[in-house]
């Protein structure tokens, strides 16, 4: 089992775990020990991450850390804040029946695509998830007969 802990300024109770539930820490609230899946592969890096809203920890500042390992060996190099990429367009099209993107940012991000007439009011059109190599698209088959349309992505 590998848990990561945090401290919130007033408690430790955000935990998340992979493989098996071998602490008695963390009962009580849905945010207080999340599992998170199976241990990774033996012998490779992989980066555990862990959105702080799964843990609770969304919109908090974090004051402590801690690791616990329970059986094997594990080495951390470093532990922070994810800085998001920066979406990128791969592709743009205006097709007759509609308006087609293929975009690129975050792997396994949740994006919400909006649109406006003005660049004053938006309207939500779609929530879309990127894949393992942070591509994702969108249609809106509503840009048919507009003049101009204006679409943002809101990272979630």
């Amino acid at each position: 089992m590998v848990m990561l802990q945090w401290h919130d300024g007033r408690t430790w109770g955000h935990r998340a775990y992979w493989g098996a539930d071998l602490f008695d820490q963390g009962q009580g609230t849905s945010t207080s020990k999340v599992f998170m899946g199976m241990l990774p592969p033996a012998g490779r890096w992989v980066r555990l991450e862990v959105p702080a809203a799964a843990v609770g920890l969304e919109g908090h500042t974090v004051n402590g850390m801690a690791f616990t390992l329970a059986g094997g060996l594990a080495s951390w190099d470093r532990a922070g804040k994810l800085v998001p990429q920066p979406v990128t367009v791969q592709s743009l099209v205006r097709e007759s029946h509609g308006f087609h993107a293929l975009l690129a940012g975050d792997p396994e991000r949740t994006y919400r695509i909006e649109a406006s007439e003005n660049l004053v009011d938006w309207t939500p059109l779609v929530e879309v998830r990127a894949d393992a190599e942070g591509r994702f698209e969108f249609r809106d088959p509503e840009a048919v007969g507009r003049a101009a349309r204006f679409y943002r992505v809101v990272g979630d």
